[in-house]
């Protein structure tokens, strides 16, 4: 998806059907690019009626903080700063 992105194949608002496990998930190009950056054990975080404000992002990061340790929210703190 992230290349398709890059591409211009496909904008960040546009909906994509995502297959994940056995269901389907109905979501943003945006998420998709956003969920690639979080540690596998907290994907996916799909907040389809909402931004992504500075509270929800504090709260992902908590999270990753809580299953993941100091060091890999850091890396995603990181990444998505880069973003």
């Amino acid at each position: 998806m992230i290349h398709h992105v890059e591409l211009g194949n496909v904008k960040i608002h546009d909906l994509v059907v995502l297959k994940r496990g056995g269901s389907h998930i109905t979501t943003t190009a945006g998420r998709v690019v956003f969920n690639s950056i979080l540690p596998e054990e907290i994907q996916f975080q799909d907040y389809t009626d909402t931004k992504i404000t500075g509270k929800l992002l504090k709260k992902i990061l908590d999270t990753t903080y809580d299953i993941c340790g100091p060091e890999v929210m850091v890396t995603v703190a990181d990444a998505i700063k880069d973003m």
